[in-house]
């Protein structure tokens, strides 16, 4: 077969009026040469005697074609209609032809959106000739067209001298191109099965590419030249010849020692055509790459720990502000419980809205000076502690390793926070102790001195009396201050129980407001007494000793603080609940105060009245009792104007009981 008869054929063709099957043939060249190279096929379609055009479809809404806008022809094409090259890319077939034949539109708008090949013979009444037009879709959207003018009799002898032109042409542009081109034959055995091919032309870059002559090739089957060659290529360029459906892949070959990347299409059955180049370099290159990602790839699939391949992100002044997510493990994904879908090419701050900036900052850091660093945060967004790792793989990235320690820290924080606790109420032992120390001495001294008096022979009768009353009230007093010891032992160690009886609530309260009139006689301070419910509704289920003691401390709490006003006391009932609240018109406490009444042994000093009397037990053991009846205490107070103690009991009255 001449030299590169092929593209001679298609030239041919064209230039006189083709069918489609031949047009088919034409697309199949410049598909191939699309898959070689960019210069391979600007090369072919610079040099080609028809008229190319690269378009883009413009649609409606609905998807309908309304123009298409080109985005590269060859001079063949300017010269057909008559417009300079620069005046037509980049422009839409209405901007040029504003009344063009609709069916122009309509025949390739649909080769583009729906992919299938056309040939067509069109009238244009802007150029007032008709074309034989073939278009093509490799890509959606978009189409190759190739056209010629129908010519007349007179034109096609002028039109030869073009084509014998154009083979001299087309037989350098193979010639010289990079790429390595072999024109073969499919050959059959005597049964009228293919087995192998000759290959009938090369070119020159055949020799570079392989390193075989091409005087060595040229007439012999593969199977001559190579007897062994992998049965993959027979096959493959096999199939392509028979069915004519082009094939684009990259093999290796053991008998030259290289990868080539292929691409072959059949120009008529039983041929083919194929244009290759070495890329041996790259396809080793690409295998390593691919057996090192995949060795990394199983070696985070076993790690035992979270693991993320992050990028940073910069401001316009080049600044850190956030990272991207490249990569991630499966631990990962347990760790925090994030799919990996969800994450893998996200920004951190997307995933993580509300992530502490210290994060970036220290993963900036360790990206651009390359360093490792590890430390223990937490993280808002999945509320867990984790002990991380982190290093660079490059300037710019950075990996994190991980391991969620929340057990651990949890434990770490309740062991501190036990420790501060610990202390604190060493401390306030320590401070209870010096206290406990100073309160019973003082009765106790009081005790003493007084017996010894009594000792004396020439004590007035009177004296004595005082004596005998100083004794008296020094030993209530240490035994309040043993009680109260007591009292908080039992709580602390849960001894503590309720003796649910039946009593007449008005009737505890009168007692203790009698109680404390007898004992507290100070004339400046009434104590009132407030009744929730009538005498005959009065009657309730309730351990009445700890109750009296929870009324008393909390009076005894407020004349200890109130010098002139009043004291109130009283209760309402509120649902399944009776609310009881002591309030006075003493001192008051400041709101930061507030913590210290309910810590044991703790105690507010007024600087002006200097009172801090007592164990610092009482509000301790009144919460603890009160806790014990599954109420609560609550405490108002305005500094200077007085406070109020609110507490819950459960309502149980007699009748519903």
């Amino acid at each position: 077969m001449p030299k590169f008869k092929l593209l001679d054929k298609l030239q041919e063709l064209y230039l006189t009026g083709c069918k489609s099957d031949e047009f088919n043939s034409v697309f199949q060249l410049l598909r191939l040469s699309l898959n070689a190279s960019k210069s391979t096929f600007d090369t072919i379609t610079r040099n080609m005697g028809q008229g190319f055009a690269h378009c883009k479809v413009i649609c409606d809404e609905f998807g309908n074609p309304l123009d298409f806008r080109f985005l590269a022809i060859n001079k063949v094409f300017a010269e057909y209609v008559g417009i300079n090259e620069n005046n037509i890319i980049d422009r839409t077939l209405l901007e040029i032809y504003p009344d063009v034949e609709r069916s122009w539109l309509q025949h390739l708008g649909k080769v583009a959106l729906t992919q299938e090949p056309i040939s067509f013979t069109q009238y244009n009444h802007n150029t007032d000739k008709d074309y034989t037009v073939s278009a093509y879709s490799n890509i959606h959207g978009e189409f190759i067209t190739l056209f010629d003018e129908v010519l007349n009799t007179a034109e096609l002898n002028a039109a030869n001298k073009k084509v014998e032109d154009a083979l001299k042409s087309n037989t350098a542009i193979l010639a010289n191109i990079n790429e390595a081109f072999a024109y073969c034959e499919v050959v059959y055995n005597n049964q009228g099965i293919a087995y192998d091919y000759r290959v009938l032309e090369v070119n020159k870059a055949y020799r570079i590419q392989t390193g075989i002559p091409k005087e060595d090739i040229v007439g012999k089957t593969i199977l001559e030249f190579f007897p062994d060659v992998e049965q993959t290529w027979l096959d493959t360029f096999i199939e392509v010849a028979l069915t004519q459906q082009p094939k684009s892949f990259v093999d290796y070959n053991h008998n030259t020692g290289k990868y080539y990347d292929m691409n072959a299409y059949s120009p008529k059955i039983g041929f083919f055509v194929i244009i290759f180049k070495d890329v041996t370099d790259k396809e080793v290159t690409r295998l390593r790459l691919q057996e090192s990602e995949n060795s990394k790839s199983q070696l985070l699939k076993n790690l035992t720990e979270g693991f993320a391949h992050c990028e940073l992100l910069y401001d316009d002044k080049g600044c850190p502000i956030d990272y991207k997510i490249l990569d991630v493990n499966p631990i990962y994904e347990i760790q925090t419980g994030i799919p990996a879908k969800d994450i893998i090419g996200k920004k951190a701050l997307e995933v993580f809205p509300t992530m502490k900036s210290s994060w970036i900052t220290i993963c900036a850091d360790v990206a651009l000076k390359q360093k490792t660093h590890s430390f223990i945060d937490y993280n808002d967004a999945t509320q867990k502690y984790y002990e991380t790792t982190a290093y660079s793989p490059k300037k710019g990235e950075f990996a994190l390793i991980f391991r969620d320690v929340t057990a651990q820290e949890n434990k770490r924080v309740l062991l501190e926070k036990a420790y501060e606790k610990a202390s604190e109420n060493e401390k306030l032992k320590s401070a209870f102790l010096a206290n406990m120390s100073h309160e019973i001495r003082t009765p106790m001294n009081a005790i003493l001195g007084c017996s010894a008096l009594l000792e004396s022979d020439d004590l007035a009768r009177e004296e004595s009396l005082r004596c005998l009353s100083h004794i008296k009230s020094s030993g209530n007093r240490l035994l309040s201050i043993i009680s109260d010891i007591v009292d908080i032992s039992k709580i602390d160690a849960q001894q503590q129980r309720l003796n649910y009886t039946k009593h007449d609530l008005n009737g505890i309260l009168t007692r203790v407001k009698e109680q404390f009139d007898v004992t507290h006689t100070t004339v400046n301070i009434s104590l009132v007494f407030d009744k929730g419910l009538t005498d005959d509704e009065s009657t309730i289920h309730t351990d009445d000793t700890k109750l009296i003691q929870i009324l008393s401390n909390l009076l005894e709490n407020a004349f200890k603080f109130t010098e002139e006003g009043q004291i109130r006391l009283g209760y309402k009932v509120d649902g399944a609940f009776l609310n009881f609240y002591v309030k006075d018109s003493g001192i008051g406490i400041k709101q930061e105060d507030y913590p210290k009444i309910f810590e044991r042994f703790g105690q507010v000093v007024d600087t002006k009245t200097k009172i801090n009397t007592g164990s610092g037990l009482g509000i301790s053991i009144v919460n603890g009792l009160i806790a014990l009846f599954g109420g609560e205490l609550t405490l108002e107070s305005e500094f200077g104007k007085g406070s109020t103690f609110h507490f819950t009991l459960p309502y149980l009255p007699a009748n519903k009981v």
